[in-house]
């Protein structure tokens, strides 16, 4: 699956990202002019970030109610 946006937008999923780098691509015209333009550049893949679970025991709810 490939993604390209322009600006801040959110998906309606999450996304991790791999690994992410700067380029500078350069356009030529038919007329041999060209110029610059930066761009940032992230690997992702979607999926979910892992959450921590807590397993709730006696001790940790004496400790959590005092």
């Amino acid at each position: 699956m490939f993604i390209f946006l322009l600006g801040n937008y959110q998906l309606p999923f999450t996304l991790i990202e791999l690994d992410s780098f700067d380029y500078t691509h350069t356009h030529r015209t038919a007329w041999h002019t060209t110029w610059k333009e930066d761009m940032h550049l992230k690997v992702c893949v979607p999926g979910m970030l892992p959450t921590r679970l807590r397993i709730a025991n006696d001790n940790q709810k004496a400790a959590d109610h005092g």
